[in-house]
């Protein structure tokens, strides 16, 4: 699960994206808020927030998003509760940091304006909610490290309910790709060594060798026309693009210009 949020001035078009009919939006909650089009609900929201004239940035938005599989089998009241947990994990939070610092104070966005949409035109459903900041004693709720407060909560949320960890997904994919072009370096140094107990006499059949394996080289060549470097792609991947040092200092020009000096004469004559 992930948790999105920052601090905003608020404006008519942010109620009027939530409800938008081409989102497939639903409205999970509407706390303490009336009308039908963006605007009004601003109003109402106004109310409230002209109690505190020096806070301009008076509305927090917010995200909330599940992994698809999680996403799409919560059922609304569920999705109400998340919500709830959501802004009450995220308070708590506002509230220890300030006692930390020596200020005592005591939010629970839950009971603050707010309106809660719930979005279906994606793949993943998620929930976006306006919640203003002024409560109704004309004091705004802090901002400090809002982004990472909403991440926490999120995850929290996450944990506690048994649903896929979207941070530790990323994780697991990333980690994937790591392994997997390690895999593929291996492969490709290995048809390097292979091709090099052919005995290429230069540089050009050394490329030639290696295309036939798959794997074509991408000569760098810098403004004076000589060659400084070259790049691997594995043709038979597609995606596998790397400079040739990522692949194995050994198959570097450094380490083979021993074995190519004639091709490396030849690039500095521009041939």
């Amino acid at each position: 699960m992930i948790g999105l949020g920052t601090a905003t001035a608020g404006s008519p078009q942010a109620f009027d994206y939530l409800l938008k009919e081409e989102k497939d939006a639903v409205i999970l909650d509407c706390n303490l808020i009336s009308g039908s089009t963006g605007q009004e609900m601003l109003n109402d929201m106004r109310v409230i927030q002209n109690l505190n004239s020096r806070c301009y940035m008076n509305t927090f938005s917010f995200v909330i998003s599940a992994e698809t599989e999680d996403a799409n089998k919560l059922s609304f009241e569920e999705l109400k509760e998340i919500k709830n947990e959501f802004l009450l994990d995220i308070s708590e939070q506002m509230n220890t940091h300030s006692l930390e610092k020596g200020k005592k104070i005591n939010f629970n966005l839950k009971h603050h304006m707010h309106l809660a949409v719930l979005h279906q035109n994606t793949k993943t459903s998620h929930i976006h909610i306006l919640c203003s900041r002024i409560d109704d004693e004309g004091k705004a709720a802090p901002d400090h490290h809002i982004a990472f407060k909403c991440q926490h909560a999120a995850q929290r949320i996450g944990e506690k309910r048994g649903l896929v960890n979207a941070w530790d997904r990323k994780r697991e994919k990333e980690d994937a790709i790591k392994e997997r072009f390690k895999l593929e370096r291996l492969r490709i140094y290995k048809i390097f060594e292979g091709v090099l107990k052919l005995k290429p006499k230069d540089f050009k059949e050394y490329t030639l060798l290696m295309e036939k394996k798959g794997i074509h080289i991408e000569p760098s060549i810098n403004k004076k026309g000589l060659m400084q470097g070259y790049r691997i792609l594995d043709k038979s991947q597609g995606i596998i693009n790397l400079k040739v040092s990522e692949v194995h200092k050994k198959m570097t020009l450094k380490h083979l210009e021993p074995i190519f000096r004639i091709t490396k004469q030849h690039q500095n004559k521009k041939l």
